[in-house]
């Protein structure tokens, strides 16, 4: 969903007044590689950061972010939904298989379509509604914390095992 997400931040930087940041943390992946003329797309904009592979202290980079965007095509289980959601942080994702038990919908984030008119729009609609989107933070982190402590999920690891 690579390609759709640059897309998507291209129009909104083209209508937009205010100059927003798209911050893609981690690796171009090797096996399923984008397009070269999307990867020159990518460095050639002074306003997509990317980080290469990050191994350690993954919060900072949550910490200099508005939205979470996941807009994948296949995921096993979105971890980086459920950290970004613990840092208070709105998310847009896709329906995607482990994507779609990451968030509520309209609670916690907003399901995105992979098409880069989707992703647009749920950008443009956490940017006009600030409090909104505080909102689905703090939801967030509450389904994180009541869902997903490491001690509720160890439990029920031991229960399958058993």
């Amino acid at each position: 969903g690579i390609i759709e997400l640059v897309d998507a931040f291209s129009q909104l930087n083209k209508k937009s007044e205010t100059e927003t940041k798209l911050l893609l943390v981690g690796d171009f992946e090797e096996r399923n590689s984008l397009p070269k003329h999307m990867i020159e797309k990518i460095r050639n904009n002074k306003n997509i950061i990317t980080t290469g592979f990050i191994f350690q202290n993954i919060e900072y980079y949550y910490a200099l972010m508005n939205i979470f965007i996941l807009p994948s095509y296949r995921e096993g289980f979105g971890i980086s939904v459920l950290e970004a959601s613990a840092m208070q942080i709105p998310v847009l994702t896709t329906r995607a298989t482990g994507c779609i038990d990451s968030i509520i919908e309209d609670v916690t984030g907003k399901f995105i379509a992979n098409d880069s008119n989707s992703i647009a729009n749920a950008i443009e609609f956490y940017i006009n509604n600030p409090l909104i989107a505080k909102e689905h933070g703090k939801n967030g982190r509450e389904f994180v914390i009541k869902y997903f402590d490491q001690k509720i999920i160890w439990q029920e690891i031991e229960k399958l095992y058993d």
